[in-house]
């Protein structure tokens, strides 16, 4: 005795439509409250490697060192040092 494969077919109705529709508006406020705080941790960090490269910089300064920021071939490096 064969049976027969009924295909479960989904009809398309406004309540069907508005559901998915919800579900994706769900989803994405989720990933973009998710992609805010990933944006606010990135402002937070180079914050930080901003200060940090500022405190460093001052301090060699006020220490009178030389510092050589060398460019790609090596030429055209600057040098800044306290005058």
């Amino acid at each position: 005795m064969a049976r027969s494969k009924q295909l479960a077919i989904v009809t398309v109705t406004p309540q069907n439509v508005i559901g998915i529709s919800v579900l994706f508006l769900m989803l994405a406020a989720i990933f973009g409250l998710l992609n805010s705080h990933k944006v606010n941790a990135l402002h937070t960090r180079v914050a930080n490697a901003n200060a940090a490269r500022d405190a460093a910089m001052g301090a060699a300064q006020l220490a009178g060192n030389e510092w050589v920021l060398q460019g790609d071939s090596g030429a055209g490096a600057r040098s800044l040092c306290a005058d």
